[in-house]
């Protein structure tokens, strides 16, 4: 199943408040700046050159402000807001296993029709990145990888329950309850939500982390970062393994910590539109009363900021590749 992701219409907040979207802009910024931090700097400058060879267009509507002005951490949330402009690019940021399967016996392929899941679009930007000799296209491939690279890496985004990878989940979240419904059926706070973003503004907000490079450094000196990566090309049997431990996350904390635990939804063979479909799930599941608060946020945080540092290592490692010429 895939999760047709609704573009006309979407109302988008600002950073980090963008509800179908993967880490938020906090998440992916940091993950962009540890990857710099962490690569050498001839790629780090190799980088900066192809982005700024082809800036992003001035007229396209950004949704994380203010602009951030290093080009690679600019870069990271571009995937996002040119999703209402480049249509096709909707399905590349996740990978659909439904809760009910063993992603890593399954296999990707059924999964990914068309090529059009993030595991083949990191695949094929890299590539697209190292032939291309056009200046806008390898802008723009670069800015997919790196952003795509972050995504693989946010555990609801290799799962779904016929729930749009937890966007149909409402929840109660230290007592903010779920009562605002947007056109696609969906609530605010969401089990996807949370991940993307509440639990680390939550987490930089009680540490006083007042800056995305802030949280950066915070993962640094908790030592999940090394100080250096060997280049390694992103083929599609590793990538493969990053989503499918993403998956393992998303099922054994993400819904595995739930109170109360969701029952298994049947594997949908349509994609699923909004929260209106599968038998109208978001209503159904805000019949949950789901509540979540200090308890699964111990649970959830540490696996956000290992993941966080896995993605900003493995990008690297990926631009150290890219840029090994």
């Amino acid at each position: 199943m895939t999760r047709a992701v609704l573009i006309a219409g979407v109302l988008f907040a600002t950073c980090g408040n963008s509800p179908a979207f993967a880490w938020g802009c906090q998440g992916h910024r940091t993950v962009a700046i540890l990857a710099e931090r962490i690569v050498d700097a001839k790629t780090r400058q190799a980088v900066r050159d192809v982005l700024v060879a082809s800036p992003i267009d001035p007229a396209l509507e950004r949704f994380c402000f203010p602009k951030d002005p290093d080009p690679i951490v600019d870069a990271a949330t571009w995937a996002d807001d040119v999703r209402g402009v480049m249509h096709e690019t909707a399905e590349w940021h996740f990978i659909d296993y439904p809760l009910t399967i063993d992603a890593r016996q399954a296999g990707f392929t059924k999964f990914c029709p068309g090529g059009n899941c993030v595991i083949d679009a990191i695949v094929t930007q890299f590539k697209k990145l190292r032939a291309s000799s056009d200046k806008t296209e390898k802008a723009n491939a670069l800015r997919f990888l790196i952003h795509f690279v972050g995504d693989v890496h946010q555990p609801l985004h290799s799962v779904t329950n016929g729930d749009r990878g937890g966007n149909c989940v409402p929840i109660t979240y230290f007592g903010e309850t779920p009562t605002t419904k947007n056109h696609g059926g969906s609530f605010s706070p969401n089990l996807h939500h949370i991940w993307d973003t509440e639990t680390i503004v939550r987490f930089m907000t009680a540490q006083k982390l007042k800056t995305n490079a802030a949280l950066a450094q915070r993962i640094i000196d908790d030592g999940l970062v090394p100080t250096g990566v060997k280049a390694a090309t992103p083929t599609i049997a590793r990538v493969r393994g990053w989503a499918e431990a993403s998956n393992a996350a998303a099922k054994t904390i993400g819904y595995g910590k739930l109170l109360p635990l969701i029952a298994d939804e049947p594997i949908l063979t349509q994609p699923l539109l909004s929260c209106t479909g599968n038998t109208k799930i978001g209503d159904r599941m805000m019949q949950l009363h789901e509540s979540l608060d200090a308890p699964y946020e111990a649970e959830t945080m540490p696996v956000i900021e290992k993941q966080l540092a896995l993605a900003g290592q493995r990008l690297a490692a990926v631009l150290k590749a890219a840029f090994a010429n």
